[in-house]
């Protein structure tokens, strides 16, 4: 593990037991198993860090979702089903702070909020392009606009921060993404 991963994996053990605004770069240090000169050696603050982990996250989720699309088979409502299950289990096998980092970041400020957006949106992205392909192969259904595409990123996101198991939110999930690309 490179000692960013592990400062990483520190800010997100540190605010998963502590929360983000108490935690210090003391904190992470001591989660991480590191020198508070080795944090920042690769984070200039707690801020930067938080931004880097959400960052990372956000990034792993998504590229599980593409994973899933490439690698499904059979019709439409089969593919979508992959793909929210992977999205699912991504998010159930993350640690809590990682979970965490998805509503911290906003709170930090502009940055925070620049990153938080930037994440929904290339998630949203993929979710276009992913209905692109589907409605491209299967002609009952509309690629979905980059609009429909955002607000079904951030539902499925806020019903899988509120839900106290994750993998339950599969099936509303599915049936939302299933209604909005079909043409009915």
């Amino acid at each position: 593990m490179s000692q960013r991963e592990q400062v990483l994996r520190g800010v997100a053990d540190a605010i998963a037991a502590k929360g983000y605004s108490a935690t210090t770069i003391s904190d992470i240090a001591k989660a991480a198993r590191a020198s508070r000169t080795t944090v920042y050696a690769q984070f200039p603050d707690k801020d930067s860090a938080l931004i880097a982990l959400h960052q990372e996250f956000g990034a792993r989720v998504v590229a599980a979702v593409v994973e899933a699309h490439r690698a499904a088979a059979g019709d439409w409502r089969k593919r979508l089903t992959a793909m929210v299950g992977a999205y699912v289990e991504a998010m159930a096998s993350a640690s809590p702070g990682e979970r965490a980092s998805l509503l911290e970041v906003a709170s930090i400020g502009p940055a925070g909020r620049e990153s938080r957006q930037a994440g929904q949106d290339r998630f949203a992205a993929v979710i276009v392009a992913i209905s692109e392909d589907l409605a491209a192969e299967f002609g009952e259904l509309r690629p979905l606009s980059p609009e429909l595409a955002l607000g079904a990123v951030a539902a499925i996101n806020e019903l899988a921060l509120r839900a106290d198991d994750i993998r339950a939110v599969a099936p509303v999930a599915v049936d939302l993404l299933q209604r909005l690309v079909s043409h009915a």
